[in-house]
């Protein structure tokens, strides 16, 4: 293998070329906003992060002065759950529910053209009666006739606030929503309270703060004492919350009508299953639960070619890679930018000699959304019953 030494001086002149070219790649406005404070300020406080710099976008990695909680306590109390994005407007905390698509809380564009993501999908996916919502980052909704988008007669375009927000979806977080429970906190002393690791080898399992309940009709009940932070009334709804990586059987697991071909799970359809607290299968509860306490895995797979065509889907055929470098090119080049910012968490395994990509801990929806239609291709470990 070749060594190439460079020199100190050199090493400064191509830091600083780096810097430079940095410089010109990030947005103004985000370079704007970063030049409000000093670079050394750091925030734990979302409510005096945004007041110092004012805007934000949902996705800021290119600022890292909030170094608080994420998402922050407060704006998962007044969403009333996790799969939230949170940004700073004109120094306000604002929250929003991503939604199964995440489109919800996009910045999207009002002119009536479709974009890349758009027209790929009509490529791709000729003649399709919806382009779904994950593909969509323009206020109208679309159909494919042949490879051409066009807009769907039938759906009138969302409203756009002035910031260039879906009106409605994003909500101011007042400051008295910061107290109360963590979120994804213990809220009961029970043996499911126990922490441990999510495991690989496991088609499902506890996310780690679930709410579990043995009678369906208490699960509303429940959701309300978590909420307002009452562990005492929590108990008397027989409900607790579990830590993460619990054994789960599921029992059933409906999906919601939704505008996704093969429908979505949904708060408003629980699944049910077997909690397993013991290795040997004893101390196990049968409870009900929303689809996202559950998380599963799956895996990077070789797609399958659809013949006498140009399209492929997901395959079930394991991709060994050579390295766990060339598993983490795979996931930059086929894991889509829209996944990758709503944290689908990706790990590298070792495989009888080889290495495997890993998709996950994360519910059913996600993996569904990024898995069925084979981009990237991959196979979802846990399944329905």
């Amino acid at each position: 293998m070749w060594r190439i030494t460079f020199g100190k001086e050199i090493i400064r002149q191509l830091i600083f070329a780096a810097l430079i070219g940095l410089a010109n790649i990030l947005p103004s406005a985000v370079l704007a906003e970063q030049s409000q404070t000093s670079p050394s300020e750091r925030y734990t406080d979302v409510f005096a992060f945004c007041r110092a710099v004012q805007n934000t976008p949902p996705d800021f990695t290119t600022d890292d002065r909030y170094v608080g909680q994420n998402p922050p306590r407060a704006v998962v109390r007044t969403m009333k759950e996790e799969l939230v994005q949170w940004r700073c407007q004109n120094g306000e905390v604002y929250g929003c529910s991503t939604g199964a698509s995440g489109r919800n809380c996009r910045h999207v564009t009002t002119v009536n053209t479709p974009d890349d993501a758009v027209r790929k999908y009509c490529h791709d996916h000729p003649n399709s009666s919806f382009v779904p919502m994950v593909a969509n980052d323009t206020a109208s909704y679309w159909r494919c006739k042949g490879v051409t988008p066009v807009t769907d007669k039938n759906s009138t375009p969302d409203p756009v606030d002035d910031h260039g927000y879906i009106s409605g979806m994003w909500q101011k977080i007042p400051q008295t929503a910061e107290g109360g429970l963590e979120p994804r906190a213990t809220a009961t002393a029970s043996p499911l309270s126990r922490a441990r690791d999510y495991d690989p080898n496991l088609a499902w399992q506890t996310r780690q703060g679930a709410l579990l309940c043995t009678n369906y009709f208490a699960m509303k009940e429940a959701k309300a004492a978590i909420t307002a932070g009452d562990t005492s009334w929590l108990d008397k709804t027989r409900c607790i919350q579990a830590a993460g990586g619990l054994r789960v059987v599921l029992i059933d697991a409906p999906l919601a009508p939704s505008s996704h071909p093969y429908g979505l799970p949904s708060p408003s359809s629980p699944w049910k299953g077997r909690v397993y607290l013991g290795e040997a299968g004893r101390d196990a509860i049968t409870a009900y639960f929303d689809p996202a306490a559950v998380l599963t895995y799956a895996f990077a797979t070789v797609p399958l070619k659809i013949e006498g065509t140009d399209m492929a889907i997901s395959g079930d055929k394991p991709i060994d890679f050579k390295s766990p470098g060339d598993a983490e090119r795979w996931y930059a080049q086929n894991v889509s930018g829209k996944f990758k910012q709503f944290v689908i968490p990706h790990s590298v395994v070792a495989s009888g000699g080889a290495f495997r990509l890993m998709l996950g801990p994360v519910d059913y929806g996600w993996l569904l959304l990024s898995c069925i239609e084979g981009k990237p291709s991959c196979h979802i470990i846990g399944q329905r019953p």
